[in-house]
């Protein structure tokens, strides 16, 4: 019986030692993300603070999009743009609100350095407001990109006597 059960051992452990290893990461490069690309989904979850004489109240907010026809290009030269509606839906403290978005999600330029990207003037529904975001992302090769990203601001504004803090986890997935 001892040698059923170290027999039955062996051969587990040679079972488990001879599975060959996951496959290295792909990172992504300059060249791998050229070329046009449609975003599938897009969620933000964000905390924001705003406080006044040292007291902050904070607020949780909540966007998706869903029917989305936009379309991502990135050039050879460092510079996207976009195209395309989506639908925008916005949860803050339990109340959602709902709006069409029309033109994209901005334009502007980008980099790759060592598989994170970086993307400026990104345009999230209201123009007024566009950031340059760096992203980790999850790279499979020529169907798709996942990008991830943790945004941290915070400041004052003097005239009114406000702090503001944000604290923004965003992911978006770019597919062909």
């Amino acid at each position: 019986m001892k040698f059923s059960f170290y027999a039955l051992l062996m051969v587990g452990l040679f079972s488990f030692s001879s599975c060959d290893k996951d496959d290295p990461e792909v990172k992504l490069d300059d060249e791998a993300i050229v070329g046009t690309w449609n975003l599938t989904a897009y969620d933000a979850d964000a905390d924001v603070g705003i406080g006044f004489a040292g007291v902050f109240e904070t607020t949780k907010s909540v966007s998706t999009i869903s029917n989305s026809t936009v379309t991502v290009t990135f050039d050879a030269t460092g510079n996207w743009t976009s195209t395309g509606d989506y639908t925008l839906t916005t949860t803050v403290d339990g109340e959602t609100e709902t709006e069409e978005v029309t033109g994209g999600i901005g334009s502007g330029t980008y980099t790759v350095v060592d598989g994170r990207l970086t993307m400026s003037d990104i345009d999230a529904g209201d123009e007024n407001d566009v950031e340059t975001i760096e992203f980790d992302t999850s790279y499979s090769p020529d169907t798709k990109i996942d990008l991830v990203a943790n945004v941290k601001e915070s400041g004052s504004d003097p005239v009114f006597g406000l702090d503001f803090e944000i604290d923004l986890m965003l992911d978006m997935t770019l597919e062909k």
